[in-house]
């Protein structure tokens, strides 16, 4: 049945390729079960260039296709409960409503800002959950000026860690040293260059050193912790920081709930037909 629009369409489509005004009135191709498709809905479909052969063909190709989903959505309509469907496309259009005002309201109003005094005060009052899954590293690590290279070696060797941290601090050098970075083997090149954190060995004792455009680093693995032993905060940092966010959200949802609830008390929008005292 379907094959039988191919001439027609020939036709239409010659029309088409002419860079004409398309008439308000559109061209019907079939109705079926009360369903109406016509030409101008196949338009963005069709290849630029398209021979009218081809476009006859791939037009042919998605009637047939849109005749049988039709027919098919139709019997569903005979079959299936128009209530039940209802209520689930309610259902659906509430979560997406409630979904969308979620999202702007965290967009506008969720503080993101979360300091050192958070993070720590949450990884003491939670520590005990913090549990590692793969080995971490207490690594010690300085970014210094390479023609100051000399000096820092030396203390280096020497640990002289007092000295090494004094003079990065006078000079507002990255520095962690003394417990301050424990790290995974994952975690590493989010503080050193991608190309250094590659060469490190992570054993306790390895030592690198190496100098990126006019800068120096020097790394060295001081001390190792096991799978199953309590995670330095370092490593658990940014899941720390994924906590107190999603306990800020919960909090800013459940407060922009009770707020509403107490508007509608005070004026009297919400009207109850149950005694809560029964």
């Amino acid at each position: 049945m379907v094959k039988s629009y191919s001439l027609c369409l020939l036709m239409f489509f010659s029309f088409f390729a002419c860079k004409q005004k398309v008439e308000e009135s559109k061209t019907l191709l079939v109705k079926v079960a009360g369903e109406k498709l016509y030409l101008e809905d196949f338009q963005e479909m069709i290849p630029p260039n398209s021979s009218p052969t081809d476009s006859a063909e791939i037009v042919n190709h998605h009637v047939d296709k849109w005749i049988k989903e039709a027919l098919f959505i139709n019997e569903a309509r005979k079959q299936i409960n128009k209530s039940e469907i209802d209520a689930l496309v309610e259902d659906y259009r509430n979560s997406l409503l409630s979904h969308n005002y979620e999202t702007y309201l965290i967009e506008n109003n969720l503080d993101t800002l979360i300091n050192e005094s958070e993070v720590n005060e949450y990884y003491e009052e939670n520590r005990a959950d913090f549990i590692l899954a793969e080995p971490a590293y207490l690594m010690y690590m300085i970014k210094i000026p390479y023609e100051e290279k000399s000096e820092f070696v030396e203390r280096w060797k020497a640990d002289s860690w007092d000295e090494i941290e004094k003079k990065c601090m006078e000079n507002q050098y990255w520095c962690h040293l003394k417990d301050s970075i424990w790290v995974t083997s994952k975690s590493l090149d989010g503080y050193l260059p991608k190309s250094i954190a590659e060469e490190v060995k992570f054993s306790k004792g390895f030592y690198k050193s190496a100098k990126r455009d006019s800068m120096y680093y020097m790394v060295e693995v001081k001390d190792k912790l096991k799978p199953g032993e309590e995670a330095p905060r370092t490593v658990v940092q940014r899941q720390i920081e994924k906590l107190i966010l999603h306990k800020r959200t919960r909090s800013l949802l459940q407060n922009e709930k009770v707020k509403l609830y107490e508007e509608a008390i005070s004026k009297s929008s919400v009207v109850s037909y149950f005694d809560n005292n029964k």
